[in-house]
C-alpha cells in the first residue's frame, strides 16, 4: 500500500478531487454497467495514495474477470526487474486508463527476472504480453567503477553493452514482443564531486555509455524507450533513491514517486496505442495573455518583456509555437467579441503566436462546450483527441463535466506554471516523430480551404475534379514505417478490423513477398495530405487464388474524395499480378468503427455468411468488377 502524503502532488495538472470520491470509488462495481465510465473518471482527479491503489487494484481485477473493454485500446505488459515493483506496477491500470488505454501487467521481480529474459518463463509465456517492460536500474548491470582508469573503464563499459545485449535478445527469442527498455539514472554519490562528470569510469560517465547503448539497441529493434533517467533528472536524484527503502524492501526507487512513474509507463502505452491528443485548444483572457482584451484594450493587456507575468504568457505561447512545429493543432475557444479577440494576434507587437498559427478560431459568447465540439467537427478528429487550457476554475469544472473526454489541466491561476504544466502532463507523447506529422498542421489548415471549395461547387464531381487530387501508391518501406505503425495504432474510426500492430511487425510485413502492404498518400491543389490509408492483404489460407485483407485503414479527414475506390483499384491491381481471381474482406465491428460496416457492400463485395463470429465477411470476384473512373492522377514512386 502506497502513502497517503505525498500522493498526486507529483501530478498537478489533475483535478482537485471533489467531495464524492470516496463515494464514487466505493459506487464502483466491477459488473455494473458504466464502471469503466466511473473509473476513466476516477484517473482524472487527484485521488490520495490509498484511493488510487484501490482503484487501480479494482481495474485489474476487471480486465482479469471480464476482458478488455471491447473497442478501447489494449495492451499486456510483462514486466520484468531486479527489484521490488508490485507496489508501483500496482498504479499502471488507473495511470493508463488516464490515457485512453486498458492495460493489465504480470510481474517477475528479483533474481527471476534475469532468468526469464535470458531463459524464458512459462507463466509469462502463458501471459502472452504484447509487450515486455525490462524494468532494470544501475543495480542490475556488471558496472565495475574504475575512477580514472580508462582500460578498466573501456572494459566494464564493454561487459554493461555484451549484458543488455544478451537480455534485449533474449526477450525477442522467448517472447517475441518489443521490449519497453527504460534509461538509468545515476545515484546521487560522487567521488570526485564536479569533476565526477570528466572522469572516465565515474558514475556519470557508466551511466551515460549505457543509456546510448540502450537507445541503440531500441532503434535497432523498433523497442519503446521509457527515459527514467530523463524523469529522475527533474524530480532529483536525491529525492529519487531511498537508500532506506532499498535495503530494508529492494525498492528501486521511492515508492511515494510510484506516481510518476506508473503515469510515464500509462502516458507512453497510450501513445503507441494511438491515444496522444492532437489538438490544444487555449482561452485568451488571462491565458494568453493577462487581462481582458474587450476591457482593457490593446495597450492594457498585460504581454511582453517588462514583468514576470508579461514573460510568462510570452512563454505559453512560444511553448504553443514549438507543439505546432511537431504536429500539434492549435485552436481558440473564447468568450469574447471575435475581432477584440484577433486583435492582438494582429496589431500587438509583442504577440508571438499570429493568425496563421490558429487553425479554428471561435471567439463568441456561446457555450464553451458547445464551441469544442464545433472544433471538433471542423477539424474532423475527436473530442479526445483534444486539450483545453483555460484560467477559469468554472470554464474548466464545466467542459469537464459537459466533455469528460476532453483534457482538461488544472491550471490555476498562475501563468508562469502553464506551459510546464501542459508539458509535464504527457497529453503530446510520442513514440516517432515524421514528415508527416511535421506538415499535419499545414493539412489541417487546408481541409478548411476544401470545405470552402466544396461550398461552392455546383455538384460533388465538379469540387473533386476541382482539387485535382494525385494519389500515390507504395509498398511499406523503412521509410514509411514509422507513419504506417502509428496510423495502425490510432486510427479508430474508418478501421474495418482494428488489428493494432508494432513497428516491429510493420517491418515483418514489409520483408514478406506473399503479403501485399500498401501506403496510401493524397495531394491536391491545396496542400499534401501525406499519408491517410495502409492496407495489409494475405494469401488466403487453403486458397491459392485468394486474398484476404487482415487492415484497411484511412484517414477520416478524406471521407468523401472517393479514395476507397482508388484503394480498391490498386488492389484489383495487385492481384492480377499476382494471378488472384478472388479478394475477401471482413469488418469487425467496434464501439468506434460503425461508420465503416458497409464499406465492402459500398465497393461491390458480396456478404458471406459465418457461423460463430460477430465479424461479416465480404467476397469479390475480381472478374466481375468493373473498375471506376476516378478523379485522381495515380502515382507509384
Amino acid at each position: 500500500m502506497i502513502s497517503t502524503e505525498s500522493k498526486f502532488e507529483l501530478l498537478p495538472w489533475l483535478a482537485e478531487a471533489p467531495e464524492e470520491a470516496s463515494e464514487l470509488l466505493s459506487s464502483a462495481r466491477l459488473g455494473e454497467d458504466g464502471f469503466i465510465d466511473k473509473m476513466r473518471r476516477l484517473s482524472q482527479i487527484r485521488l490520495s495514495g490509498n484511493q488510487a491503489s484501490r482503484a487501480s487494484r479494482r481495474l485489474a481485477k476487471y480486465y482479469e474477470k471480464y476482458g478488455f473493454p471491447e473497442g478501447m485500446p489494449c495492451a499486456k505488459i510483462g514486466i520484468v526487474s531486479n527489484s521490488t515493483m508490485s507496489l508501483a506496477a500496482e498504479l499502471i491500470p488507473l495511470a493508463a486508463l488516464r490515457h485512453g488505454t486498458a492495460v493489465s501487467t504480470f510481474l517477475i521481480e528479483y533474481d527471476r527476472a534475469s532468468v526469464a529474459c535470458l531463459s524464458g518463463d512459462a507463466d509469462m509465456e502463458a501471459y502472452d504480453p504484447d509487450f515486455m517492460l525490462m524494468a532494470f536500474d544501475f543495480r542490475a548491470l556488471p558496472i565495475v567503477k574504475s575512477p580514472g582508469g580508462s582500460n578498466d573503464y573501456e572494459k566494464s563499459a564493454h561487459e554493461i553493452v555484451t549484458y543488455l545485449h544478451m537480455l534485449r535478445n533474449g526477450v525477442q527469442t522467448n517472447y517475441g514482443v518489443p521490449a519497453i527498455v527504460q534509461t538509468l539514472a545515476a545515484p546521487p554519490e560522487n567521488l570526485f564531486g564536479s569533476f565526477d562528470i570528466r572522469a572516465a569510469g565515474s558514475w556519470p560517465s557508466l551511466i551515460q555509455n549505457a543509456n546510448n547503448t540502450l537507445v541503440e539497441i531500441a532503434e535497432k529493434n523498433s523497442d519503446l524507450v521509457l527515459d527514467v533517467g530523463g524523469l529522475v533528472e527533474r524530480l532529483g536524484s536525491e529525492t529519487w533513491f531511498n537508500r532506506e527503502q532499498w535495503f530494508a524492501h529492494k525498492l528501486a526507487f521511492d515508492l511515494d514517486l510510484a506516481p510518476a512513474y506508473s503515469e510515464m509507463l500509462g502516458r507512453l502505452i497510450g501513445a503507441v496505442r494511438g491515444c496522444s491528443r492532437k489538438c490544444l485548444v487555449l482561452d485568451l483572457d488571462n491565458t494568453v495573455w493577462g487581462g481582458v482584451i474587450g476591457d482593457d484594450g490593446l495597450d492594457g493587456i498585460v504581454l511582453g518583456q517588462g514583468s514576470a507575468a508579461g514573460e510568462a504568457f510570452l512563454d505559453l505561447q512560444r511553448y504553443a509555437l514549438d507543439l505546432r512545429e511537431r504536429g500539434v493543432i492549435l485552436a481558440v475557444c473564447s468568450k469574447n467579441d471575435e475581432e477584440n479577440a484577433r486583435l492582438p494576434f494582429r496589431d500587438h507587437p509583442d504577440m508571438l503566436l499570429r493568425e496563421e498559427h490558429i487553425t479554428v478560431f471561435r471567439a463568441n459568447w456561446d457555450d464553451k462546450a458547445g464551441n469544442l465540439k464545433t472544433i471538433a467537427d471542423t477539424l474532423n478528429i475527436g473530442l479526445d483527441a483534444m486539450v483545453f487550457l483555460d484560467d477559469n476554475p468554472a470554464e474548466r469544472a464545466h467542459v469537464r463535466a459537459v466533455l469528460p473526454m476532453v483534457a482538461v489541466p488544472e491550471a490555476g491561476d498562475d501563468p508562469t506554471l502553464y506551459s510546464w504544466l501542459l508539458a509535464s502532463a504527457g497529453y503530446f507523447e510520442a513514440v516517432s516523430f515524421s514528415e508527416d506529422d511535421k506538415t499535419r498542421v499545414l493539412s489541417y489548415a487546408a481541409d478548411t480551404q476544401r470545405a470552402a471549395a466544396a461550398d461552392s461547387a455546383v455538384d460533388a464531381n465538379e469540387y473533386l475534379n476541382s482539387l485535382k487530387m494525385d494519389i500515390n501508391f507504395l509498398p511499406f518501406d523503412k521509410v514509411g514505417r514509422p507513419r504506417i505503425a502509428q496510423l495502425i495504432n490510432k486510427t479508430n474510426q474508418f478501421n474495418l478490423t482494428t488489428r493494432r500492430y508494432t513497428e516491429s511487425e510493420v517491418e515483418g510485413f514489409e520483408r514478406d513477398r506473399n503479403t501485399v502492404t500498401l501506403q496510401v498518400r493524397l495531394r491536391d491543389r491545396f496542400g499534401d495530405s501525406g499519408m491517410i490509408g495502409v492496407v495489409i492483404a494475405k494469401p488466403k489460407p487453403s486458397n491459392a487464388g485468394a486474398l484476404e485483407i487482415d487492415s484497411w485503414l484511412m484517414s477520416c479527414r478524406v471521407l468523401g474524395r472517393r479514395v476507397e475506390e482508388a484503394i480498391l483499384n490498386e488492389l484489383l491491381e495487385e492481384a492480377a499480378r499476382r494471378d488472384v481471381s478472388t479478394i475477401y474482406g471482413r469488418y469487425i465491428p467496434t464501439a468506434k468503427n460503425g461508420m465503416v460496416a458497409e464499406h465492402y457492400k459500398k465497393l461491390g463485395f458480396q456478404h458471406i455468411v459465418e457461423e460463430g463470429s460477430n465479424a461479416t465477411v465480404w467476397r469479390l470476384d475480381i472478374a466481375d468488377h468493373v473498375a471506376a473512373d476516378l478523379p485522381f492522377v495515380v502515382s507509384r514512386d
